[in-house]
């Protein structure tokens, strides 16, 4: 019955060289798809807690202004004025009303009204609509920024209608002008206005950078230990091989010594037999 340590020895041996390249290429691949989901989960929870924030922050305008509007009988000075005070929260860049040309109705800076927020192509390119939406862009001032936006409907033609519209002496035609009462939609009017929120992404980029770091870190310590586990055991392997190889070779040695047909005698320096077969 062969031994324990013979077994072990057995099995070592007939552990190709490729089994452990191909262990080792396998644990690469499995912790460089699980460090890039990692970072796609970080990207994706960014992008849906900006456009949550972007959203509330639309709903919570929306709301003032359609009190303000129906209430206090609000004209645009004085969305205008929520506008502003809305965008001084923490985290917010700017808030801006366009009409459907890319025209700034409102902004959070009053010396943009009138200016142009984006091209006309490029607004009817972002497909704006009654859910939220978001995109990525680039501020000369602030970088990157997170964008929300859609459709800006405090009120419906006919409650514009019903209520009037309390701004006077003020010309529709000239947004710029202070006690325009743009928000306040027209029956006729079939043009919409789009409200943007911009968001600061660099808190969370930041975070986000810091978990790509630590990743990385994770990622390479766990790359370490394999590349570690599995070269001890290539190591182990080739210890095991060389040692059955000499105990066999040794083996073999003493058989032949000792089925010699002739006296084999061998003295150490002082004359003593050390070996004889």
């Amino acid at each position: 019955m062969p031994s324990q340590h013979s077994i072990k020895d057995r099995i070592a041996t007939h552990i190709p060289p490729r089994m452990i390249v191909g262990a080792v290429a396998i644990l690469l691949v499995v912790v460089v798809v699980l460090a890039v989901q990692n970072i796609n989960r970080e990207k994706c929870y960014m992008s849906r807690i900006l456009m949550e924030k972007g959203a509330a922050l639309i709903k919570a305008f929306e709301a003032g202004a359609r009190t303000g509007m129906t209430c206090a009988m609000w004209g645009g000075d004085q969305v205008q004025t929520l506008l502003e005070e809305t965008a001084r929260q923490p985290g917010i860049l700017y808030l801006a009303v366009t009409d459907s040309t890319g025209l700034i109705l409102a902004h959070s800076n009053r010396l943009m009204i009138g200016h142009r927020f984006i091209r006309e192509d490029a607004l009817k390119a972002l497909k704006p609509a009654e859910d939220v939406r978001w995109r990525l862009t680039e501020d000369k001032g602030s970088g990157r920024v997170f964008e929300v936006y859609r459709y800006f409907q405090p009120l419906n033609p006919s409650v514009s209608a019903m209520h009037g519209s309390p701004a006077t002496g003020c010309t529709r035609g000239n947004p710029g002008q202070c006690g325009s009462n743009w928000c306040f939609p027209s029956p006729r009017d079939k043009n919409h206005r789009i409200i943007f929120v911009g968001l600061d992404v660099a808190p969370f980029e930041a975070a986000r950078r810091e978990d790509i770091r630590n990743t990385v870190i994770i990622s390479s310590i766990l790359l370490i230990l394999g590349f570690g586990g599995f070269f001890s055991m290539f190591l182990a392997q080739s210890y095991r091989s060389t040692r059955r190889l000499l105990r066999d070779t040794s083996a073999l040695a003493d058989e032949i010594m000792t089925n010699l047909p002739v006296g084999l005698i061998a003295t150490d320096r002082d004359g003593r037999i050390a070996f004889f077969n």
